[in-house]
């Protein structure tokens, strides 16, 4: 028994006292309390149990309980509004699919429960009465930053392949190594995880790639990624034979999301991951041998599309991150008329989104070459931050003068009305006009009689 103490929740404390006075035992465990012994907040309190889902709702008849996954031996009880879930002690029957137990059995003992759960770090229980219960070593692993499986790693991962997923990232969320056994478990079990759905896979995918550690882990287990996205198979190993680049396009694809700004959010991090996914399929190569990629963010941003489809990722993720790889070499040496018009063109949150990729691009190129890029660089957030500041919209729907009012000049066709729109913002943008309503019906007329639109 350890002495550590742990502050629960009084409505979690009350629910585990409630149930120890009708005879039950009674802990919070799992992911609660490794985030408790970590110092990190902890957001559900789960709470598992030796009575069984009808004994608990018996015991908590005077409080709304959510028959949540009765079948599975969970409840959850509201208290004051929030809600616990509360899981009878089991153990898993076999796993057919890969994936989910095609039977639970509901025991008496908090060690055969433990016994079934996935990693040391997330088999420990808790609670005022008892103390710590840690049988497999969790808060040893979690002192040295060691993922490690309860028990046999392959048991584990056979059971649910999902899991070597979800080792890859707590390690990566959490800054651990994996044990060696464990991640020899990971690559052995690679070629089952088609058993996992795409939907889960995402969930995992979207958050290890904003783990501190993921590029490592990526790099460790390159052919788990690859098995997940195969279009990434041409990127490992591939020379880039350029003077810029000191990596191949795997080794520096990860380079730029070890070297992306903290600011930099999950949209940021996943158009990382695929930003030059595109380079080995567009290809090219001079008599002397250098490689040149051209058209390789297009290329990109097709590929991307169609993984992030297959993989089930939401309309407006995909859309931007397949936005932030077609243009992410684009702030490469613009000017500020260029930045003008990439802001008009991606919104103001793509833009700064494209800036933190094209400096994490440039920081994982060769040392010797990118100094003076990186000097330049600061010139183009400079005005950036001018840019934003002055709260200036490049917006069709920003301008001063709108169809209405080039009806009234003349205009009569929907086609032309647009064309002459768009040429204002365009000479909105270059700063060629202000945005104001005399100068903008000025050339709308100039711009209507020269075309014979009016």
């Amino acid at each position: 028994m350890d002495q550590i103490r742990i502050d629960v929740p009084d409505n979690a404390g009350r629910i585990i006292d409630r149930l120890y006075d009708a005879g039950f035992e009674a802990y919070v465990v799992g992911g609660c309390v490794r985030d408790a012994l970590m110092g990190r907040t902890a957001h559900d309190w789960d709470i598992c149990t030796s009575a069984d889902p009808q004994q608990v709702c018996r015991v908590f008849s005077d409080v709304p309980v959510i028959r949540t996954g009765i079948q599975h031996g969970t409840v959850t009880v509201l208290m004051e509004q929030t809600g616990y879930e509360v899981t009878t002690f089991r153990t898993d029957g076999d796993y057919s699919d890969g994936r989910h137990p095609d039977s639970v059995h509901f025991v008496t003992r908090l060690q055969e429960d433990l016994g079934r759960r996935d990693f040391t770090i997330n088999a420990m229980a808790y609670n005022d009465k008892t103390g710590l219960v840690d049988l497999y070593g969790g808060a040893e692993d979690l002192r040295d930053r060691r993922i490690r499986c309860v028990g046999d790693p392959m048991a584990r991962f056979s059971e649910d392949v999902l899991r070597i997923m979800r080792a890859v990232r707590f390690a990566a969320v959490l800054d651990f190594d994996i044990e060696e056994t464990t991640g020899q478990a990971v690559h052995a079990c690679i070629p089952s995880i088609n058993k996992v759905s795409a939907e889960r896979i995402t969930t995992e995918l979207r958050k290890m790639v904003c783990g501190v550690r993921f590029p490592a882990l990526a790099a460790e287990f390159t052919d788990l990624f690859v098995e997940i996205i195969p279009e990434f198979a041409p990127c490992v190993g591939f020379d880039q034979r350029s003077i810029w680049h000191c990596y191949d396009v795997w080794e520096h694809i990860l380079a730029t999301l070890a070297s992306c700004s903290p600011e930099a959010d999950e949209i940021t991090r996943l158009a990382l991951l695929f930003h030059d996914i595109g380079k080995p399929y567009v290809v090219t190569e001079t008599p002397d041998g250098h490689r040149h990629f051209r058209g390789h963010g297009k290329k990109g941003m097709e590929l991307t599309d169609q993984i992030l489809r297959r993989l089930k990722f939401d309309n407006r993720s995909r859309e931007e991150i397949c936005q932030l790889v077609l243009y992410h070499d684009d702030t490469r040496y613009i000017t500020r008329k260029g930045l003008r018009r990439l802001l008009s063109k991606v919104g103001a949150t793509q833009l700064q989104r494209l800036l933190l990729i094209h400096e994490a691009d440039m920081r994982a190129q060769e040392p010797e070459m990118i100094q003076t890029q990186l000097e330049a660089f600061d010139d183009v957030k400079t005005m950036l931050r001018e840019l934003l500041s002055s709260g200036e919209k490049l917006t069709l729907k920003a301008l001063a003068i709108h169809g209405e009012d080039l009806k009234a000049l003349g205009f009569c066709s929907g086609e032309g009305m647009g064309r002459t729109l768009t040429h204002l913002l365009d000479m909105v943008i270059d700063e060629d006009l202000p945005n104001e309503k005399e100068p903008l019906t000025a050339e709308a007329l100039a711009f209507g009689r020269s075309q014979g639109l009016i």
